[in-house]
């Protein structure tokens, strides 16, 4: 059963945010959108919360770190997401293939992986910061520990205001 966040009340505690930038060299180049990529209507985000639960045969490894480690050697076989959407003439968007890296933050939440039910459902007030404000930034990867227990859940978050 699906939980609408805005009814749901929990703290979130974040750290500090990091770039994590792709594991190895990457080309760094520029990436013109097709038309069709291009629609004015298609410039948009969708902020999602993804839980998972944790997985035993990770016990005892610290899930931050592997997940850090994981994302910067993905970014290297899919380094365009590590660079930054620029508008060039006549408003066209290219990626530039700048490898500055995707924004990482980890938080800890005083509730259960529980209390979100099977799909949680925006706003996610809770997750919001005035420290991040920047339409610069890319979307951030929120890496999320409920009750101060293991990391369980992991999401996407674009701030869209």
């Amino acid at each position: 059963m699906a939980c609408s966040s805005a009814a749901a009340k929990f703290t979130v505690r974040r750290r500090a945010a990091v770039l994590v930038t792709p594991a190895s060299p990457t080309p760094h180049e520029l990436k013109r959108l097709s038309d069709i990529d291009d629609q004015q209507s298609l410039r948009l985000q969708i902020p999602a919360i993804l839980l998972y639960r944790r997985n035993e045969s990770m016990a005892g490894k610290d899930p931050v770190k592997v997940i850090q480690d994981a994302l910067a050697n993905a970014l290297v076989h899919y380094y365009p997401f590590a660079g930054r959407l620029r508008e060039h003439d006549g408003r066209k968007l290219a990626v530039d293939c700048t490898a500055e890296g995707v924004l990482f933050i980890e938080a800890d939440a005083d509730v259960g992986i529980e209390h979100f039910g099977d799909a949680p459902l925006p706003p996610f007030q809770a997750l919001r910061s005035s420290s991040l404000t920047s339409q610069a930034l890319p979307p951030s990867l929120i890496l999320l520990s409920c009750s101060s227990r293991r990391v369980e859940s992991l999401g996407t978050y674009r701030r869209t205001n």
